[in-house]
Order: structure tokens, then C-alpha cells, then sequence
């Protein structure tokens, strides 16, 4: 086996890695492994899943569409007393 070692691990990411650990009666070290092995199953697994770099792609797309403008379309069109658009 090969050996990694993290360090400069945020304290609230740490807090929440040793209460995993605490709650499936594991130490860091395997709860870590456990994670790592259940992103691997996941990202193998279901060959419809988006890669990271799939998603960033979305991301990148859907930053370029227009903001949905949230007013009534009474408020855009500008409708006068009889209904009609202006």
C-alpha cells in the first residue's frame, strides 16, 4: 500500500472527518479511506454521472444565460387600463 499524508486541513473539515470516524466506530485514517472509496464506487459506477470537469463545463454555461428578469409582465410590457400593451 502507499501512504498519504494531509496537512493544513480546515478545523471545521477536520471536526466533521473525526465525527464520521466517532459515529462508524473508525479512526481518521479509515474513515478517510471509507470516503475515498465510496467517491471512487460512485464516480465508476453510474457511467451517466458527470465528471467534475463536466460539471464545470455546465457551470461556465449556464453563468452566460441571460438573469430571469422576476417582474409581472403587467410591470414589463406596460399594460394600459384597457390591457393592451403600451
Amino acid at each position: 500500500m502507499t501512504d498519504l499524508m494531509l496537512r493544513d486541513i480546515p478545523r471545521d473539515l477536520y471536526g466533521w472527518l473525526k465525527q464520521r470516524a466517532e459515529a462508524n466506530h473508525r479512526s481518521l485514517h479509515q474513515e478517510a479511506i471509507a470516503l475515498l472509496e465510496t467517491l471512487q464506487k460512485d464516480a465508476t459506477h453510474d457511467p451517466h454521472k458527470p465528471s467534475v470537469e463536466e460539471i464545470m463545463v455546465m457551470a461556465r454555461q449556464f453563468a452566460d444565460l441571460p438573469e430571469w428578469d422576476r417582474r409581472h409582465a403587467n410591470e414589463i410590457l406596460g399594460y394600459d387600463n384597457h390591457g393592451l400593451p403600451h
